[in-house]
Order: structure tokens, then C-alpha cells, then sequence
């Protein structure tokens, strides 16, 4: 299904100017965003609502009635971008320039290009409602996901909860095209790992530093850092992780596709740290199979010529579906052994949707009916997105943006929140075409079993 180019004109425009709004977090700013939106919606009969979450910090929800005979779907996008600094980059980061083919500046890829095209698919079902409408379509921007959503998707769940909860919320990471094997394929995120913040502390004696002392905090700290880096926490299979597995072994044969459950385990996460343990791509398959630990912040002490008697680490944990932020403190102990002191300094559940689910089926569906070639892959991403505040809801969260790159685009991962990120015109038009498609007939067929 084409949609009339006045919707890909919109969808375009609106991208662009979405771009220029300058809504790097901190310190976010991302109400002149959302008035922009708001302006398109109004323009096309849809109305919409502000909710404002601090100075300059606003979220807009907008939604297209149906019957009401089943759930409602949700989609959602973040209007916060992560700064950008212009050395380096081929266009200014805030320009919107359409150069090459592309559109380019921050936020193209993530994810202002969502906003656009779930904001221009929302004004044209009010426009043409094109069939009869079983459930409502709901819209999300949001402010603040990339440091870590209080000020958005957590405060609109915690202050108007009906204006987000859905049966099924559409929101990142996936739908941007790959090749592999020679053939293309498309992510769609299916679960996301929790969140478990550790603090590490290590105590000793305080005393000069001229008088080495091989128990000291800091020395102590050390080695259970040197630790976890060098023993590489026990690997557990999920669903998510075998259907992933199932999908790209099925893309390169079909019959490789009954080594899905083995190489989504034990013997996967061997294979993975044997042989891509210093690959990018081997790292990130790595965190799908076990739950991690990265130290990122240490400290210790105020004078070069004073031993501390305290050190400390911070520990971005990630926990598996099916994990809880106990196991990982278990796993950690494990390592490190019981002399440290271990925090929990926040966290946050796994979420996982339903492989089974209809919606998921309906989208492999309109995958093929727009791009014959492109093979659905389901993903489990170890980072953080705005679907652990709509699970909170009961909404079965899938990640599905899509756009299709063209042969020898560079690989969207090198593009997030770095130099030159962009988007491919005629991929952003084929995107929305397909989410055009999938929304209409989500909203509106006879429910799926």
C-alpha cells in the first residue's frame, strides 16, 4: 500500500523541522517539539494534548477513536536527542540539510524520524479513516528517555495513565533494515534487558602513601574490578535470545535454524567470547545471552599521598528476562568473593513481549507484502527504552521503527547518538508506507488468534 504523497510530504516536512528544534538532553527543551506536532495534528483535525513535566519539558499525547471493542495501540517516540558536536559531522547537526539522498542531522535515526511518521500515519487515519476502527491509535512524544524517562513516558504513566495504556505499544529499537548473507532483514525488538545499578565498596586502612599497603581499599577494589572483566558472568537462554538465533541462522539456511536453542545458550555464549569477544557485533550478541556488569565510574581518595580508606565502583548491570537485580548480585558475589559491600543503587524489571502475539504476526505479514525479500528477526536489546513505563501498563511492547537503508548504507549502530547520523528519503517513505499499512490494519481487522 502506497500512501498519497501528501502524507510522505508531511511526514518529511515534519521530520526536518523536528530536527532543527535543538532537544539535546540535558537540558532537554523538548516543548517547542511538541508544539510542532501538535500544530500538524490540529491542522488535520486531530487534537492534541500537552502535558508539561518540569521548565521547557513537555510530553504530547494525541489519539484517533475507534469503537472501542479492543485494545487500544500505542505509538511512541522520544523527542530527546543525546548533544551533538558539529566537528566532524558533513552537515551541521541541527540543519535538517537533505543532502545525498538523506536527511541528515541529530535525532534523524533516534528517533525523531518516528515522531514524523507515527505522527503523519495518526493524521491521516483521522483524515481518510480508510476502514472501520476497532480500537483507538494512541500517540506518545515523549521528553527526557535518554536520561532515563522521569520527566517523560515514567511521568505520563505516573500522573495520566490513561492516555498511554494500550494493548500493544510500537515503539524502538528495530525496523531499520540490515543485510545479511545476502539477504535484508529487519529487527523487531521483542524484549529489553532490566536495569540493576551496583555500587561497589571496598575498605581499609588509611595511611600514607609512601608505605604501600596491598590490602588497601583502593588495591582491594581493583582486583574485584580486574575481576568481572576477566570472568564474564554464567550465560542463561531466553526465548528472545532463541528466536533470535533461530532467525539469523534461518537467514543464512533454513536447516541451521534447529541450532537455535543450542547456540542460545552455553554453548552460543563460548562460541561468542572465543571467537567475537573483540568485535562490536560479538560483544552485543554476548550481552543478549547472559546479564552484565560494566564499571563505568570508580573513586577513591582526594590526595596523591594519602591511602584511602574507602573506594568505590559503579556498575551498569543488566539483567536477563527472567533475571532479577538478586541473581546478578549473586552472580557478582560469585566473582569478587564476600569481602566488598554491594548497592543497589536503582533498578528497573526486564520487560519481554509475547512471541505468539497477533500483532507480531500481522507485522511479518505487512513486512512481506512491502518489502517480498525482508525477513522479520526478533531482537532482545541489552539497552534501556521507553517500553519499561508502557509495560508497566500491561502494553506488550515491540520495537519496530522502520526504514529501509539502501546497499552499502553504513550500519545504523555506527550512526546512533554519533558523527553524520541520518536517514535514507526514499527508506523513510518506504517506512511510512508499511507503518501506514500496519496501523490501519491493526486498528482496524477482526481480532487475531
Amino acid at each position: 500500500m502506497r500512501l498519497d504523497p501528501v502524507w510522505h510530504e508531511l511526514a518529511l516536512g515534519l521530520l526536518k523541522d523536528l530536527i532543527r528544534i535543538d532537544t539535546s538532553n540535558p537540558p532537554g527543551r523538548e516543548e517547542a517539539a511538541c508544539e510542532r506536532a501538535a500544530a500538524a495534528l490540529r491542522e488535520h483535525g486531530v487534537e492534541p494534548r500537552l502535558h508539561r513535566s518540569g521548565p521547557g519539558r513537555a510530553n504530547l499525547t494525541a489519539r484517533v477513536r475507534g469503537d472501542g471493542s479492543a485494545p487500544p495501540l500505542l505509538l511512541s517516540a522520544h523527542l530527546d536527542v543525546v548533544p551533538a558536536d558539529p566537528a566532524g559531522w558533513t552537515h551541521p547537526p541541527f540543519s535538517a540539510d537533505e543532502a545525498d539522498g538523506c536527511i541528515w542531522g541529530r535525532g534523524a535515526l533516534d528517533m525523531k524520524h518516528m515522531a514524523a511518521l507515527a505522527t503523519a500515519v495518526v493524521c491521516r487515519l483521522e483524515c481518510e479513516r480508510p476502514r472501520r476502527l476497532r480500537r483507538d491509535v494512541a500517540l506518545a512524544l515523549v521528553a527526557d528517555e535518554e536520561t532515563g524517562t522521569r520527566l517523560g513516558s515514567r511521568w505520563l504513566v505516573e500522573h495520566v495513565p490513561d492516555e498511554v495504556r494500550a494493548g500493544v505499544a510500537l515503539g524502538e529499537t528495530g525496523g531499520l533494515s540490515q543485510v545479511v548473507a545476502g539477504r535484508r532483514i529487519y529487527p523487531v525488538q521483542v524484549a529489553e534487558k532490566g536495569t540493576a545499578w551496583l555500587r561497589l565498596t571496598a575498605r581499609g586502612r588509611a595511611g600514607h602513601g609512601s608505605i604501600p599497603d596491598a590490602e588497601s581499599a583502593p588495591i582491594r577494589l581493583a582486583r574485584a574490578v580486574a575481576a568481572l572483566g576477566a570472568h564474564p558472568l554464567p550465560p542463561h537462554a531466553t526465548a528472545a535470545a532463541r528466536a533470535f538465533a533461530a532467525g539469523m541462522l534461518g537467514t543464512v539456511a533454513p536447516g541451521l535454524r534447529l541450532a537455535a536453542p543450542v547456540l542460545a545458550g552455553e554453548a552460543g555464549a563460548a562460541l561468542v567470547r572465543r571467537f567475537g569477544a573483540r568485535s562490536p557485533v560479538g560483544r552485543a550478541i554476548a550481552a543478549m545471552l547472559a546479564n552484565t556488569v560494566s564499571p563505568t565510574c570508580l573513586r577513591a581518595g582526594e590526595a596523591t599521598n594519602v591511602i584511602p580508606a574507602e573506594a568505590t565502583a559503579e556498575l551498569d548491570g543488566r539483567t536477563l528476562p527472567g533475571q532479577t537485580t538478586g541473581d546478578l548480585v549473586r552472580e557478582v558475589r560469585a566473582v569478587i568473593g564476600p569481602d566488598l559491600e554491594v548497592e543497589v543503587m536503582q533498578e528497573s524489571p526486564p520487560v519481554e513481549a509475547p512471541l505468539d502475539h497477533p500483532f507480531l504476526r500481522l507485522l511479518g505479514e505487512v513486512l512481506a507484502a512491502h518489502d517480498p525479500g525482508g525477513r522479520l528477526v526478533p531482537t532482545l536489546t541489552p539497552g534501556f527504552t521507553d517500553a519499561k513505563s508502557w509495560s508497566r501498563l500491561g502494553a506488550a511492547c515491540y520495537g519496530f521503527t522502520p526504514i529501509r537503508f539502501p546497499d552499502g548504507f553504513p550500519a545504523p549502530s555506527t550512526l546512533f547518538h554519533g558523527i553524520d547520523e541520518r536517514v535514507p528519503v526514499e527508506g523513510f517513505r518506504f517506512g511510512l508506507d508499511l507503518l501506514g499499512d500496519l496501523v490501519e490494519r491493526w486498528a482496524g481487522e477482526e481480532e487475531r488468534r
